[in-house]
């Protein structure tokens, strides 16, 4: 989900004249990769049926979120997965691509904080209720 959000963030600086922001690039590379590496040990077939089915899910789920900001809805993807790494349900390496792209996206959505603060209670409620969903369709429990 991360992903798609920071796909659209380069979309819109590019359409927005802001030109290519390397730093997205390299946040998109570090997110691919983190989402490859659960996968390596499968078999093709396999890892085709789950990036399917991940890309409906987020699709499906994120629906709701697209027409509003960017920025909020990277926020409601980000608290739904800090929620999930203090259930346990997910563990993030300290060393892990994910890390990395973590940071420095928390950099990136720093220099907006500002705004992005007033929002911070409709990214929490939009967080529980993407876990939510997620959890009736039997993810993430």
């Amino acid at each position: 989900m991360l992903g798609v959000i920071v796909a659209s963030m380069k979309r819109s600086a590019e359409n927005d004249g802001e030109g290519e922001l390397p730093i997205l690039d390299r946040v998109q590379e570090l997110l691919t990769e983190a989402m490859g590496e659960p996968l390596l040990d499968l078999p093709p077939d396999r890892v085709s049926k789950l990036l399917r089915r991940a890309m409906r899910l987020t699709e499906t789920e994120m629906r709701p979120n697209f027409e509003r900001p960017l920025g909020l809805q990277y926020l409601i993807v980000a608290f739904w997965t800090q929620a999930l790494a203090e259930r346990g349900i997910v563990a993030i390496g300290s060393e892990s691509c994910f890390s990395e792209a973590w940071e420095i996206m928390a950099k990136v959505m720093s220099t907006a904080w500002d705004e992005l603060e007033k929002l911070e209670e409709i990214a929490k409620r939009g967080a529980r209720e993407l876990g939510e969903s997620l959890e009736r369709q039997g993810y993430f429990r």
